[in-house]
C-alpha cells in the first residue's frame, strides 16, 4: 500500500540547539498547514517570497513586508511533524528566529513547489506557463457591429403607443 502522505517533497536537514531536525513538505505537511490556518499553502508562500524580495532590495521599514507570524509558526510545525511530532508551536516559533532554520524553510518550501530539489541544491527553473496557452484568434465581429451599420431592430417607445 502506498504511503498516504505521498512521496517526500522538499526534505531538508538542519541543526537547532545541537539537535538535527528534518523538515519535509510532503502532501501531509501541506494539508496540515491548510487545516490549521484555514487557507491555501500558497498564501504563506507568497508572503514569504514578498518578504524575501523586500529584504534583498533593502527596502526601508522591512517589517511592513513581514509574513504573519502565526502562519510562519504553523508552516514550520507542519514541516517538522512527520519526523518530529513532538515539536510544538512555541518551539517552531523559536526555531524560525534562527537563520539556519529560515534557510531550511526556504529550501524545503521552494523544492515542494517544484522550484528545485532541496537535496541537490540546484533550483529548477519554473516553466513559462504563458508559452503553453495558445493566443486567442482575433475576432472580426458581425455585420451589425460595424461602423455605420443599421441596428438589428428598431427600438420602440415604451407603452406601445406613439407619442406626438
Amino acid at each position: 500500500m502506498p504511503d498516504a502522505k505521498g512521496p517526500p517533497i522538499g526534505e531538508v536537514a538542519f541543526q537547532f540547539e545541537g539537535v538535527t531536525y528534518v523538515m519535509i513538505f510532503d502532501w501531509g505537511a501541506l494539508a496540515q498547514y491548510e487545516r490549521a490556518m484555514q487557507e491555501s499553502i500558497f498564501a504563506i508562500f507568497a508572503e514569504l517570497e514578498r518578504y524575501q524580495v523586500a529584504a534583498e532590495a533593502k527596502v526601508p521599514n522591512l517589517m511592513r513586508y513581514a509574513p504573519r507570524m502565526s502562519a510562519v509558526g504553523a508552516l514550520v510545525k507542519a514541516g517538522l511533524t512527520r519526523h518530529h511530532p513532538d515539536v510544538d508551536y512555541d518551539l517552531a516559533m523559536r526555531m524560525f528566529a534562527d537563520p539556519a532554520v529560515q534557510a531550511a524553510l526556504g529550501a524545503a518550501s521552494e523544492a515542494s513547489m517544484g522550484g528545485g530539489d532541496a537535496d541537490a541544491g540546484e533550483p529548477t527553473p519554473a516553466p513559462d506557463m504563458r508559452a503553453r496557452v495558445p493566443a486567442k484568434p482575433a475576432s472580426t465581429g458581425t455585420k451589425s457591429s460595424r461602423a455605420g451599420s443599421k441596428p438589428a431592430a428598431r427600438s420602440k417607445a415604451s407603452g406601445g403607443r406613439r407619442r406626438d
